[in-house]
């Protein structure tokens, strides 16, 4: 397990498929962030964020990405 990364403006960060990560924000202030996730229909109504979080949904779709490969 590693240990707590800082992101700074403009950083990203990879989350691989089956990992956990918990998010915080620093100094105690609001913080903005935009994740993009892939996910299998069968888990697409499942909750990702905690109930704290407040979430602004910009796209979603059920239908299959017409790009996208699976290696």
């Amino acid at each position: 397990m590693r240990g707590p990364k800082t992101l700074g403006a403009g950083d990203g960060v990879l989350i691989a498929g089956g990992k956990k990560a918990s998010l915080r924000v620093g100094s105690g202030e609001t913080s903005t962030f935009l994740y993009f996730l892939l996910a299998p229909a069968a888990d697409r109504d499942q909750s990702t964020e905690a109930p704290l979080a407040t979430v602004k949904k910009l796209y979603r779709t059920a239908a299959p990405l017409p790009s996208l490969r699976v290696s």
